[in-house]
């Protein structure tokens, strides 16, 4: 019975330090410091590409919408605040997700697409 409250004592300690190390995370990511940017980026891809592929991001293009997300990230986390209840750095990130492959429907939908798939392997099988 001591172990399960050992165990769930470090559950809290780790998930309390979780939440602290979040307000440290954004104070070394605005000092430019290395292994904050590599543990922002560690954290938050997975959540990144999911709202990616939910907002029905090609797979093809979701590493380089990435790359335009966390350029966005750098280039703008000076600004980022939290001067109203319920601003969150998730919630920032969110919108800068949805801006960038909005921004990549858009730029798809001025170039040409190339033609693909079974239907031009077929053509090309028939020259």
């Amino acid at each position: 019975m001591k172990s399960e409250n050992t165990d769930n004592s470090k559950q809290r300690s780790s998930v309390q330090g979780t939440l602290s190390t979040s307000r440290g995370l954004l104070v070394r990511l605005r000092d430019e410091d290395d292994d904050a940017w590599t543990r922002m980026v560690d954290l938050y891809t997975p959540l990144v590409c999911y709202w990616c592929r939910r907002l029905n991001l090609p797979e093809q293009d979701l590493p380089d919408v990435l790359q335009e997300i966390f350029r966005a990230v750098a280039s703008n986390i000076t600004r980022f605040r939290k001067d109203r209840p319920g601003d969150t750095f998730c919630g920032w990130l969110r919108t800068i997700t949805r801006s960038k492959v909005m921004d990549s429907f858009r730029r798809q939908g001025r170039e040409d697409q190339a033609t693909g798939g079974t239907d031009a392997q077929l053509r090309f099988a028939r020259l």
